[in-house]
């Protein structure tokens, strides 16, 4: 049955609106994904609409703060932590040595010290501090000590092996390498120390001219860079269309069609005639002959 008008639709009713708490509850759920799949940059963006939620709420302050050390956003996390109430000294410090503040970050450090709640990291944290100030001889008896009381297996024992090593190298070289190089050398290291190095010094005066009269030598030809194989005036010029395609070129010989026989007309155009014309016959006009031949059929 034809419609003969289209109903009206019906107002769709407002879905309730969530609480606080359901909101809350999704986001935290949704964060937890990302952090699962480390998608760190979609992560910070759900932490920030939780503490806009909810701005005095720690756990998702401390995320925020772990997501941007994972992003290397070290300014940002000072901020975070000096607007938010979190006493978080030696996340501080480490913050401070990436962007190479070694005078803050020692004094933080010697205040968990003297407050007696030096952790483990801030061990790892001096002496990563002490090999950039170039003290290896620290350096290693922070990095001996963390050794002796980590476990075999795990990847802290590997960092602290490939850190160990680093400063070793160094305090060979010192004690005994760099003197080795100097000997393979053959060099006089009193000496050396004595004769600061001399600097080059460039003087801004034209070069002096030995002999002006005197020509200067001509300049050598320039080699030729035609083709052996090409005699000037003799050899044909390449075609200046080479370089388009055939179906743009102004003689295209894949454009010509194939010639007919010659004869029947071949290549002849409209209003030409080829070879000679056919005489009437006796019995006056051509068109006897075509009835003679239909009613020998």
């Amino acid at each position: 049955m034809p419609q003969t008008a289209s109903k009206q639709r019906q107002p769709v009713a407002n879905k309730p609106q969530k609480s606080l708490d359901e909101r809350v509850a999704l986001l935290f759920t949704s964060l937890a994904a990302q952090l699962e799949g480390a998608h760190f940059r979609n992560a910070l963006r759900n932490c920030d609409r939780i503490l806009k939620l909810l701005p005095d709420d720690r756990d998702a302050a401390e995320t925020k703060l772990y997501l941007l050390l994972q992003l290397e956003q070290y300014e940002q996390a000072l901020e975070l932590i000096s607007a938010f109430p979190l006493d978080l000294t030696f996340e501080r410090a480490y913050c401070l040595y990436r962007l190479h503040s070694r005078d803050e970050a020692f004094i933080l450090l010697e205040q968990l010290r003297v407050a007696g709640t030096q952790q483990r990291g801030c061990e790892h944290l001096e002496a990563q501090l002490r090999y950039r100030d170039t003290a290896y001889d620290e350096c290693l008896k922070l990095y001996t000590h963390l050794l002796d009381t980590c476990p075999e297996d795990g990847d802290e024992s590997d960092d602290i092996l490939n850190n160990l090593g680093a400063a070793q190298s160094y305090i060979d070289f010192i004690n005994s390498g760099y003197q080795g190089a100097i000997h393979e050398l053959n060099l006089d290291v009193s000496k050396l120390e004595a004769s600061p190095p001399t600097i080059a010094t460039t003087s801004m005066t034209a070069p002096s001219v030995s002999n002006p009269g005197k020509p200067s030598p001509p300049r050598l030809a320039r080699k030729s860079r035609i083709p052996n194989h090409v005699v000037l005036g003799v050899t044909p010029l390449p075609d200046p269309e080479r370089w388009l395609k055939k179906r743009d070129r102004t003689k295209d010989v894949r454009r010509a069609k194939k010639g007919k026989k010659e004869g029947m007309g071949a290549g002849a155009t409209q209003g030409v005639a080829v070879g000679a014309a056919p005489t009437p016959s006796a019995t006056g006009g051509t068109g006897a002959g075509k009835k003679k031949k239909k009613q020998g059929r």
